[in-house]
């Protein structure tokens, strides 16, 4: 079985409390930009036989509200 690892986290806490106020912002373009990649390798490595399942691959700005992300 395979998993995944979370690595940073404590990186990731100490630059979210540093950020203060500009903590939501932070956190949601650092969640965008790591999606991007994600997606960005995935489209690299789909097959490309008519392009579609290629150009499907979407990534949308993170939704904020109430307080939550």
């Amino acid at each position: 079985m395979s998993g995944i690892e979370l690595t940073g986290l404590d990186k990731l806490t100490r630059a979210l409390k540093a950020a203060g106020d500009e903590a939501p912002d932070a956190l949601s373009m650092a969640m965008f930009d790591e999606m991007e990649e994600i997606v960005e390798d995935a489209k690299r490595r789909a097959p490309v036989d008519t392009g579609t399942l290629r150009a499907s691959g979407v990534v949308l700005k993170p939704d904020r509200s109430s307080g939550q992300i």
